[in-house]
């Protein structure tokens, strides 16, 4: 249940994220599996360049 705006904001982002990924013939959950290992790995870096390669 959504209890707050930022809930709110937090769901939207999420659904919008496994929208794009079907909408480019991708599957939601292989895409977030992809994200959340990946994005971690490159906490660190200053480089956001290799969000390019994840993008749908």
């Amino acid at each position: 249940m959504i209890n707050t705006i930022d809930d709110a904001k937090v769901s939207a982002v999420i659904y919008s994220i496994a929208e794009t990924a079907k909408s480019n013939n991708l599957k939601p959950y292989n895409y977030f599996e992809l994200l959340l290992t990946e994005i971690p790995k490159r906490m660190e870096d200053t480089n956001l360049d290799f969000l390019e390669d994840i993008l749908p």
